[in-house]
């Protein structure tokens, strides 16, 4: 079986935030992975002001995806921007890593979101309730750690997450814990351990690596958008857009 070309689409325009070699912690043999940030965009996204200036560059991104052949985007943000829009813009897969993540944490049972900024409580909020999930969505706990400086102080960002979840267990006894920002990448298998070591008993979704899977595994049996759910736009006039040349095509008569 070839390898499932695999796009993952990271919502921002600062493209240094991560280490540069977190594609090789999600490399597999049954997948290529390629990543790509917008061009234009937020520096980082913490609030539904900053999904929405994201989405047409998460929609340009897909549609560049499909046009160069890849068979499954990731939108690389747990707060699953611009998903439902993307859908309807192209016919490959398209994985949320929120939705992903909070669907298999919920056959588990109760679950809670351990995030960076209290502000982000109502959104997953919102967001589980989109999927009828906000009955399992036990507790919203954050760090208070901006996405931006996750990476600055690794040791700081791991003790801070891991004491987060302690609390979060000990407290409202979930059978497991989503991180609520995919840039606490690696994280998930060093809180799981910690946790097991203070005899703590619950399953630590890292999303992106987790969405990856699920991506792969799509791909693998033939999934590919359902139009029943996300029809295809009608095309009609569009004014401006003229940085996101794929996305006013897919709208309006104007060519690339």
């Amino acid at each position: 079986m070839d390898p499932v070309r695999l796009r993952i689409i990271t919502p921002i325009t600062t493209s240094d935030f991560r280490d540069t070699t977190f594609l090789k912690t999600l490399s597999c043999e049954s997948a290529e992975l390629s990543s790509v940030y917008l061009r234009q965009g937020p520096v980082s996204v913490e609030s539904a002001l900053d999904e929405m200036i994201a989405a047409p560059g998460i929609v340009e991104r897909a549609l560049e995806a499909e046009e160069e052949g890849w068979q499954a985007v990731v939108v690389d943000c747990m707060l699953d921007p611009a998903l439902s829009a993307t859908r309807e813009a192209v016919d490959i897969q398209v994985i949320g890593c929120g939705e992903s993540s909070m669907r298999a944490a919920s056959n588990l049972g109760r679950f809670a979101i351990v995030t960076v900024l209290d502000r982000q409580k109502y959104a997953f909020e919102q967001l589980a309730g989109s999927y009828g999930l906000l009955d399992s969505l036990t507790a919203v706990r954050a760090i208070n750690v901006p996405v931006l400086e996750l990476e600055k102080n690794k040791e700081q960002t791991l003790k801070a997450t891991t004491q987060a979840c302690q609390k979060v267990v000990q407290e409202e006894g979930v059978a497991a814990i989503v991180f609520g920002c995919t840039g606490m990448l690696g994280l998930g298998a060093l809180v799981q351990i910690a946790l097991s070591e203070r005899g703590l008993d619950v399953e630590v979704f890292d999303p992106l690596p987790f969405a990856v899977k699920h991506a792969i595994l799509a791909v693998q049996q033939q999934q590919n958008t359902n139009r029943a759910e996300y029809p295809l736009p009608d095309r009609k006039g569009i004014l401006g857009f003229e940085d996101w040349p794929r996305l006013r095509a897919r709208l309006g008569p104007t060519e690339i």
